[in-house]
C-alpha cells in the first residue's frame, strides 16, 4: 500500500493584522489621579415636589387653600404651611 499523500502545511502569513493593544487599565488598588472624573450614577427620578395648590394656617384657625405664592402673600401676615 502507497504511503498517505500527504498535504504541505500552509506558511503563517506575515499580512496579519496586529492585534489591537489593550490600554492599561489602572489598579484598583491605587488612588485615583488628583484630576481624574469619578463616574457619578445618572440621577434616580424622585417625586416631583408641587408647592401650589397649598394649605396654609392662620393662628385664629383659619385655614385656606391658595393656588399661587401672589394668593399667598395677599392673605396677609401670619400665615404658615403647617398648622399653628
Amino acid at each position: 500500500m502507497p504511503p498517505p499523500i500527504l498535504e504541505p502545511e500552509p506558511e503563517p502569513d506575515d499580512e496579519l493584522e496586529p492585534e489591537p493593544e489593550v490600554p492599561d487599565l489602572p489598579d484598583p488598588r491605587e488612588p485615583p489621579h488628583p484630576n481624574a472624573t469619578v463616574p457619578t450614577p445618572e440621577p434616580q427620578a424622585g417625586p416631583v415636589i408641587v408647592e401650589y395648590p397649598r394649605w396654609l394656617y392662620h393662628p385664629s384657625g383659619d385655614r385656606k387653600i391658595v393656588n399661587t405664592a401672589a394668593e399667598a402673600a395677599a392673605l396677609g401676615e401670619g400665615w404658615t404651611p403647617t398648622p399653628p
